[in-house]
């Protein structure tokens, strides 16, 4: 093996490395999103009245999961 040879296959292993380290992330961002039922979640919606007399109302959506994405 010659000196470009090396450098290729170093390039090539690189790229591999790279890749599975992608798909890895994002496999692991997928099984986060969709194991997330969200049964111990809730909104609370809260209605205050403006200054001007608008009806003014805050969303909240409140988990108690250990993963919220």
């Amino acid at each position: 093996m010659n000196h470009t040879d090396k450098r290729n296959m170093r390039n090539k292993k690189s790229i591999i490395g790279t890749i599975l380290i992608i798909v890895f992330a994002i496999g692991i961002i997928t099984f986060i999103h969709f194991g997330n039922d969200h049964a111990e979640c809730q909104n609370i919606i809260q209605n205050y009245a403006g200054e001007d007399g608008e009806q003014i109302s805050i969303e909240n959506h409140i988990c108690k999961e250990r993963f919220n994405i």
